[in-house]
């Protein structure tokens, strides 16, 4: 989170940028104060992609999961733009990047002490940003612990009597293998795996609290496997997976994340129905070791109230981390509204 992307790695990207056809614009930086908690806030910064071939299309928000950053998501949102958004914005939770870390009152939690909840208000805000700058997001793409932040977004605008639709014009949500949330039995999770493999990487860190700290070496053990600590060929180099360090994450936010159902948030039934006005897709790679297709199919039809699928990428190395090692793939299978 204290690390930035070296000097080398970002003229890299920016020239790879100016090279494709829908010719994005170098990166501009969106700032704002997002509120956590009563009397709690957090500097947000997140980097903001603009299709300049285009004159209109939907802009995209992309969420990232758990000790992940905005910047993986890079890839993906530029082939977004070239099947016609026309902007994206990478969002970054507080802690990762130019976003800092809660501030305020004098009880302000600590980083490892936030929450998913927490998460969705600073996305809530993300949001309201948007609309006041006249570029409303009608696209969430968001992957892994970043779908379980939408789905509480989402339900808190319900409690309210809002949505994301009614709320902020959201017309599609698209989770790339959620977390579920309580009241979708994962088995993975159920059994105590995701809690012990939280437990193993927790760590305590002066300023930070109680966190979950991921050594870049471990990422595509993890995350880009089939099986679990078997990496699969085309996962990204180590100086790629270096320049994107450091991989940490709340400890809260991760056992609500991993965690079996009674540790995970409560959202409604039905919360993405048609009524709602925010069409759901769910994407899931066929061999995703932690968010399985039978899981993301049970999402979906808890979420929607109704049995629609899913649909399931089994093209090249589809593990949990595919929208980052084959973002093609993940753009592919992408309905844009």
């Amino acid at each position: 989170m204290r690390s930035k992307i070296t000097s080398v790695l970002t003229a890299a990207v920016l020239a790879a940028s100016v090279a494709l056809a829908f010719n994005a614009k170098a990166d501009t930086n969106m700032q704002y104060v997002a509120r956590l908690r009563p009397g709690v806030n957090v500097k947000m910064e997140c980097a903001v992609l603009e299709n300049q071939a285009i004159s209109a299309g939907p802009t995209v928000l992309c969420i990232s999961g758990l000790a992940h950053n905005g910047e993986t998501f890079r890839q993906l949102a530029e082939d977004l733009m070239a099947k016609g958004a026309k902007r994206a914005i990478l969002f970054e939770l507080p802690g990762r990047e130019g976003s800092g870390l809660p501030f305020g009152r004098n009880d302000a939690p600590e980083f490892g002490d936030l929450t998913v909840e927490d998460y969705a208000n600073a996305v809530i805000d993300c949001l309201t940003q948007c609309e006041e700058q006249g570029t409303p997001v009608s696209v969430i793409v968001a992957h892994s612990m970043g779908g379980l932040i939408v789905q509480v977004a989402q339900e808190k605008l319900l409690s309210s009597g809002s949505s994301l639709h009614c709320a902020y014009g959201v017309n599609e949500a698209v989770l790339l293998s959620s977390a579920p949330p309580a009241g979708v039995v994962n088995p993975v999770f159920e059994a105590g795996a995701g809690t012990q493999l939280v437990n193993a990487f927790a760590t305590d860190v002066p300023g930070l609290g109680h966190i979950v700290y991921v050594p870049s070496s471990y990422i595509p053990l993890l995350f880009m496997s089939y099986p679990l600590y078997q990496p699969v060929a085309d996962a990204v180099s180590q100086d790629q997976l270096d320049a994107l360090a450091p991989y940490e994450e709340s400890y809260a936010a991760s056992i609500e994340t991993a965690g079996p159902s009674s540790e995970r948030p409560t959202v409604r039934a039905g919360a993405f129905s048609s009524a709602n006005g925010t069409a759901l897709q769910v994407i899931v790679g066929s061999e995703d070791v932690f968010n399985t297709a039978s899981v993301q199919q049970s999402l979906s039809d808890y979420l929607t109230g109704a049995s629609q699928p899913i649909t399931v990428i089994s093209a090249g190395s589809p593990v949990h981390d595919q929208y980052w090692t084959e973002p093609d793939q993940v753009a592919a299978a992408i309905d844009l509204n």
